[in-house]
């Protein structure tokens, strides 16, 4: 019912208004916030959708006309995925789909076409002042060019678990273990139908700023020019299929795979053959996909600190 006969009212709009313009009124004081959305308008461009930012002019521009024409372009069930997991048999699911979705009708959704952004030609910093603070929020980021049904997607997501995939990954193990410079390091590799992202972040003490980035740098270029070993890499394939394990406990991932096979075009028994083709995976893949998404000499430098204190060296 509320996806077939939604009703707007002033009210709840007002109410919601209220709740993002006080996020927007926090993000001023949280660091974190703060580098998450200039990143976004950073690696895509002010102009593109992906490097909007929510503002307190474009939130009270907002209407609950604006709302409902929305709804009325967009949802329809010919631009809609439907996931059923659960003790039910597909004879029982699409009878239910029938009962209750059959008046949902089909309309022209429009089609938008957009730029695709680009890595910077040299690498570029950006340093947004966080007066009286005591560490920095560091990011090395910038578009890639990489969807989800790409022949090395699985490739690059092996690369980057070894890169900073968790704990166990260099740069936690360079800037934590070895220089003592954060308490986390990581990377986070994202693919996307139109532009994905590569970014490699950590918060450290403002005197490290400099020092922090540098290393991020150097394990990015040393990915790049060296081979890893079959031992480091065995043991990023034991961690990743085991946390994909644990993940199908859950019924939404389930639901989740279904769509993605669905939405991103992917062979149907991607999923089934996860495990076998992270394990299938060689050190040649990582190799060529740290030379293809791994650009530390094009990249996008942005810290969220103290620019007096940082700013000199950087």
């Amino acid at each position: 019912d509320e996806l077939l006969n939604a009703k707007f009212t002033q009210a709840e709009l007002d109410k919601i208004k209220k709740k993002m313009l006080s996020q927007i009124a926090n993000r001023a004081d949280n660091p974190d916030e703060l580098a998450s959305s200039i990143r976004d308008v950073i690696d895509y461009g002010k102009n593109h959708p992906y490097g909007e930012i929510e503002s307190k002019q474009s939130i009270d521009s907002i209407t609950l006309q604006q709302c409902e024409n929305y709804y009325k372009t967009y949802f329809h069930p010919n631009v809609a995925y439907l996931a059923i997991v659960g003790d039910i048999k597909l004879k029982e699911a699409k009878k239910l789909t029938e009962k209750y979705f059959s008046e949902w009708q089909k309309a022209e959704v429009p089609i938008r076409n957009y730029s695709i952004p680009k890595a910077p030609d040299s690498n570029r910093v950006f340093v947004v002042n966080k007066l009286g603070a005591v560490q920095s929020v560091v990011d090395v980021t910038y578009p890639i060019h990489l969807q989800p049904n790409d022949s090395d997607a699985l490739a690059a997501k092996v690369m980057n678990a070894i890169l900073g995939g968790s704990a166990s990954g260099r740069l936690f193990l360079d800037l934590r273990e070895k220089h003592a410079f954060t308490y986390g390091a990581y990377s986070s590799l994202k693919n996307d139908q139109l532009v994905g992202s590569f970014t490699a972040f950590a918060k450290v003490r403002n005197a490290v700023t400099d020092s922090a980035i540098t290393q991020i740098l150097v394990e990015m270029k040393k990915l790049r020019d060296e081979k890893v070993s079959d031992k480091e890499l065995q043991s990023v394939k034991n961690y990743m299929t085991g946390v994909f394990a644990i993940g199908l406990e859950n019924p939404q991932t389930i639901a989740n795979y279904a769509i993605n096979i669905e939405k991103y075009k992917l062979p149907k028994d991607y999923y089934i053959n996860y495990v076998k083709n992270v394990n299938a995976v060689t050190v040649d893949d990582i190799y060529k996909a740290a030379q293809k998404y791994l650009t530390p000499q094009h990249a996008n430098i942005l810290v969220v600190g103290n620019k007096d204190e940082v700013s000199p060296k950087l």
